[in-house]
């Protein structure tokens, strides 16, 4: 928010007709004044697709047909350095990631794999087309039917540290990458989208493997990022393909909350936080418990001018992976 100056960091704003909402970006370039082009977007994938989007490009250089603002980011008009996306005595931290298909991708094992809600519309929760991002360690677990019923892929790191995601694309054909746009990141090789002139293709092919590096920089603070797939944005992301990268507190540990094993290199969407208060601003932050969930549905037609108005959603809906529709439970006699 423009003029509040405790107000949290946005991965997103949702705003209806006739709203409006002042969005700020502190500096070009992000915290580590990176150049490059940027991309801004809606998220929607079927506005997406009509065209909802568009560049922001932070230039490294002076270019004729651009004026200088009256001040400019130094208060001296001159165009600050770039600084290195981690800092050298940044601790990092190193996933091993997999894009892989899933095909039994199955929201509740007890419902049928469609359930109709209102005018022959349909929930649907089976998707033959699952797609999903999987630690290198957990996909032998994930492959097997029912061995691992997967989550969406939720890792977590510590304010301060450099992250370094190794993604390898195992699906049969679609190529693949990993967007974490809400951290500190250089778009000419992090951004995980090919825009404008940023040199290079940043998404992979299958059988092929590509590191991103990003940096949890103290400025941003504990926020978490939405993770994309951008190497099929209209359907990937809708099949399964996205996750979180999560900050957590300077010097954090994260345990499983029901084993207490250490989970701080694991996909969890639930873990305990436990502090570090011998860093200075932690002596007096307790332990907590930190939970993810992801919401995705598809449908169009709530919210609009379709008559009559439909009172259920229909499509690929889920909640990390799951859904209990109403409709099917309501029919087996629960209310």
């Amino acid at each position: 928010e423009r003029y509040a100056g405790d107000a949290n960091r946005k991965n997103s704003i949702h705003v209806g007709i006739a709203e409006r909402y002042d969005l700020v970006v502190p500096q070009a370039g992000g915290p580590r004044l990176q150049p490059g082009d940027y991309i801004h977007f809606n998220g929607r994938d079927s506005h997406f697709s009509e065209g909802a989007w568009g560049i922001l490009r932070v230039l490294d250089h002076e270019v004729p047909d651009l004026q200088k603002l009256p001040a400019g980011y130094s208060g001296r008009n001159e165009m600050p350095k770039p600084l290195p996306v981690c800092p050298s005595d940044a601790p990092v931290k190193a996933f091993n990631v997999v894009a892989m298909d899933y095909p039994s991708m199955k929201f509740n094992p007890k419902a049928p794999e469609a359930v109709e809600v209102d005018f022959e519309r349909k929930i649907q929760v089976a998707n033959p087309d699952g797609k999903i991002y999987a630690l290198e360690e957990d996909v032998s677990k994930v492959a097997q039917d029912g061995a691992l019923q997967p989550m969406p892929l939720t890792l977590r790191a510590n304010v301060g540290d450099c992250l370094k995601v190794k993604l390898t694309n195992k699906m049969a054909s679609s190529r693949a990458s990993f967007s974490a746009i809400s951290l500190a990141f250089d778009p000419k090789d992090s951004l995980g989208a090919n825009v404008g002139n940023n040199p290079g293709d940043q998404t992979i092919a299958p059988g092929e493997s590509r590191t991103y590096t990003y940096y949890a920089d103290p400025f941003l603070g504990e926020i978490a990022s939405l993770v994309w797939d951008r190497g099929n944005v209209m359907t990937n992301p809708r099949n399964g393909l996205f996750g979180a990268l999560i900050i957590g507190p300077e010097g954090s540990k994260y345990r499983d909350p029901k084993t207490g094993d250490d989970i701080s290199h694991k996909n969890s969407w639930m873990a305990d936080v436990l502090i570090d208060r011998t860093i200075p601003g932690n002596e007096h932050r307790v332990n907590y418990r930190d939970a993810a969930l992801f919401f995705q549905d598809e449908d169009n037609i709530i919210g609009t001018s379709f008559m009559p108005y439909v009172q259920s959603a229909a499509g690929l809906i889920g909640v990390n992976y799951r859904s209990e529709p109403y409709k099917f439970r309501e029919e087996a006699g629960c209310t």
